[in-house]
């Protein structure tokens, strides 16, 4: 019995064997031919690779060793403060292989009532890096407020709280101002750059700290020729693939052969406006540059505006998982850029039409509108269809309840068709189709205010007057409908014929009460020169209370 038993495992041994020297080989095959995400490109991490500095022109690590942030800006803080969480940096980190995420504050929101609510959401994003292994660019993210002189108190105030606190944590890159702007030049921004990088260098001395430049973040040049006298600073430009080609990618080349250390602290593959098209031709153009040189960029934006920059479609939940299904067309674009993949390998949406590859009408109009622009008018089309049904639903429900008392009720237009023949009237045809087209418009605006207008997302008592504002827009609409349909119903009913002799004497009886002479002549006058047949028929009689003489003299 043992050795039958010896037997058959011995057997099973050697079956398993044969398995093996057959696996083996196919492995390497079977790998390739399934080998999920490749990113291609190393990605630094804070536990890794430490805190970072600027050596040159490069961005490396503790070791030396070149690094590229590539990371994504989420959009004002308190305008998408759900999107602020460790669920979704979680998921950028390590679906996404990501390892930057740019926390952009509002400077003027800051400065203003929502201050407590800005540091909150901050000191929020900073964690949720934290916990996530990302590193945080932390981004006072002046606009309006063009010259970051205007409140660099706060400024100052913002940066020496948020670097004492998180002093002995690797992760924290700092941005001092974004997109200087206006009449703001070099040498407003390098005064300012002078007072507030000391402010975070007391907590952090070898804090890596990127600064904007005049234009928008567009002019590198002045930089270049007068650098800070600070190590660890890296010098800021914006590009956005569908409005910068290759005078401003020329600078940023220019700007690195110089040995300037440049740093991407905002982009995307739309216009400049962070909405319009979307041109991929130059977005592989740019990106490829920045892979090339290692340099850092963060992508606008991590939210689910409606625009084209945006990487989630509109109503997406951040508590959830990210799907394929929830990502624009510049979100899956991106992710696949985030994982590593070489950008002009990464597959473009059938569904978005180059430049210069205009083949039809349609094409030229898919890309005039851009992605957003695309979306609005099918989201037109769909309450166009809605209010023409409604329309249609309501004309066959007249004709329904107009039929039963067809003939019950005969009026004195149902006499005039018996007695008199039919006339086109194209007058009133024309009135009929604006009066539908005015309906099915104001219909369309209705289901608009419905979806897209009432702020739910601000609780029942932003709510309510809005709701009611729309009440009242409704009960105008059904009353302007009440009021051409009965308008509509008005006809000119041709006056019989009567001859002249047949028309009664008329006395016409002007009382008067100390009203002035010429009043009163004039009163006479127009009396006198009525449209009469027989004006002999027509008499007139002043009764004058006070029998004033004048009176008998006129």
């Amino acid at each position: 019995m043992k050795k039958k038993t010896i037997g058959k495992n011995r057997i099973r041994i050697c079956c398993l064997i044969l398995l093996l020297a057959i696996a083996i080989p196919l492995l390497p095959a079977a790998l390739a031919a399934n080998p999920g995400p490749a990113y291609g490109a190393e990605t630094a991490r804070p536990s890794v690779n430490g805190r970072l500095h600027v050596e040159g022109a490069n961005l490396v690590d503790g070791s030396g060793q070149a690094v590229q942030l590539r990371g994504v800006s989420t959009h004002g803080l308190t305008w998408y403060p759900e999107y602020i969480n460790e669920n979704m940096f979680g998921q950028f980190a390590e679906d996404w292989n990501g390892n930057l995420i740019r926390l952009a504050m509002y400077s003027e929101i800051y400065c203003g009532p929502e201050k407590d609510e800005s540091l909150r959401l901050m000191r929020q994003g900073i964690d949720a890096c934290i916990a996530s292994d990302l590193y945080v660019l932390v981004d006072w993210h002046i606009l309006d407020d063009a010259d970051p002189n205007q409140n660099i108190g706060a400024a100052m105030e913002f940066f020496d709280l948020i670097s004492a606190e998180y002093a002995d944590v690797p992760n924290l890159i700092f941005e001092i101002c974004n997109e200087p702007n206006g009449q703001t030049d070099w040498s407003d921004v390098y005064t300012y750059s002078e007072q507030v990088i000391p402010v975070i260098r007391r907590h952090i001395p070898e804090a890596v700290i990127v600064v904007g430049t005049p234009e928008y973040d567009r002019n590198l040049g002045d930089a270049a020729l007068r650098p800070l006298p600070f190590d660890n600073v890296m010098y800021v430009l914006h590009f956005y693939s569908a409005t910068h080609h290759e005078g401003l990618l020329n600078e940023l080349k220019a700007a690195c052969d110089a040995g300037l250390p440049v740093f991407i602290s905002e982009c995307g593959i739309c216009e400049a406006s962070g909405d319009g098209r979307i041109d991929f031709k130059y977005a592989a153009e740019w990106f490829g540059y920045l892979r090339e040189k290692k340099i850092g960029y963060a992508v606008w934006s991590f939210s689910d505006k409606f625009e084209s920059s945006a990487f989630f479609k509109p109503g997406f939940d951040p508590s959830k998982k990210i799907k394929d299904s929830d990502l624009t067309t510049s979100g899956l674009w991106v992710r696949e850029l985030i994982r590593g993949a070489d950008p002009k390998e990464i597959p473009v949406p059938g569904d978005v039409v180059e430049k210069g590859g205009l083949k039809s009408a349609g094409s030229w109009i898919l890309l005039s509108l851009g992605n957003r622009g695309v979306d609005a008018v099918k989201e037109w089309l769909r309450f166009a269809a809605l209010a023409i049904g409604l329309v249609l639903i309501a004309a066959l429900l007249g004709l329904a309840c107009g039929r039963p008392t067809k003939g019950r009720n005969r009026t004195y237009d149902d006499i005039r068709k018996t007695t008199e023949p039919a006339k086109k009237d194209k007058k009133r045809l024309l009135t009929r189709v604006l009066l539908i087209l005015s309906a099915v418009f104001t219909l369309i605006y209705l289901c608009w205010r419905v979806k897209f207008s009432i702020p739910r997302e601000y609780g029942i008592l932003a709510c309510v007057p809005n709701i009611v504002l729309l009440i009242v827009e409704i009960l105008g609409f059904a009353e302007s409908l009440i009021l051409f349909r009965n308008l509509l119903g008005l006809k000119k009913h041709s006056l019989p014929e009567i001859p002249a002799e047949a028309f009664p004497h008329v006395d016409i009886f002007i009382a008067t009460y100390n009203e002035p002479v010429e009043l009163l002549r004039r009163t006479v006058n127009g009396c006198v020169h009525m449209k009469y047949p027989d004006p002999a028929k027509v008499h007139i009689w002043i009764c004058d209370d006070n029998r004033r003489p004048e009176m008998r003299r006129l």
